[in-house]
């Protein structure tokens, strides 16, 4: 297991590359079961999101599978056109392994400091994160790999914020 947080760190550091990620369809489940752990976390040590009369009934997990939807849909499509859809598995499971990875080290520093505003940077390391993974995969350029990047998170963004109403 340590071999895997190594090589998203790794991808988040731009050394890596999504295709040196394991591309087994239960591997990319397990993820998706972290990544909403780690979710239900974040809304519990939200400000206000831990109370008295709060509890987990109130946790709402139809916003991060409705991102995750998106994400992967928006990735296999854009896959699909470059002719490289045999690549999803692994470039799925390198984003939402980055993105869960970067996401549990901006809690944690979230946590430490209480200073919300420095949930910024790790926002833009994901995005530019993203775009390196898409870039690699894709075999486009890191502009447009960005750019795709950016639209993806974008629209899961909007189907996540509808889903939260």
């Amino acid at each position: 297991m340590l071999a895997v947080v190594q090589l998203f760190w790794n991808i988040a550091l731009f050394r890596d590359g999504p295709e040196n990620a394991p591309s087994h369809p239960y591997f990319i489940v397990l993820l998706v079961a972290l990544q909403t752990v780690l979710t239900v976390i974040t809304q519990l040590l939200a400000p206000g999101g831990m109370s008295e009369s709060s509890s987990l009934s109130e946790v709402q997990l139809q916003p991060i599978f409705g991102a995750l939807a998106v994400t992967a849909l928006m990735t296999w499509g854009a896959l699909r056109i470059s002719g490289l859809h045999r690549r999803f598995y692994q470039t799925f499971a390198s984003m939402t392994g980055v993105d869960l990875l970067l996401g549990t080290l901006m809690l944690i520093v979230l946590q430490l400091t209480g200073i919300t505003l420095i949930a910024f940077p790790f926002l833009l390391w994901s995005l530019a994160a993203a775009g390196f993974i898409l870039h690699r995969a894709m075999g486009v350029d890191m502009t447009r790999a960005v750019g795709i990047a950016l639209l993806i998170a974008i629209a899961s963004y909007t189907v996540s914020s509808a889903l939260a109403t």
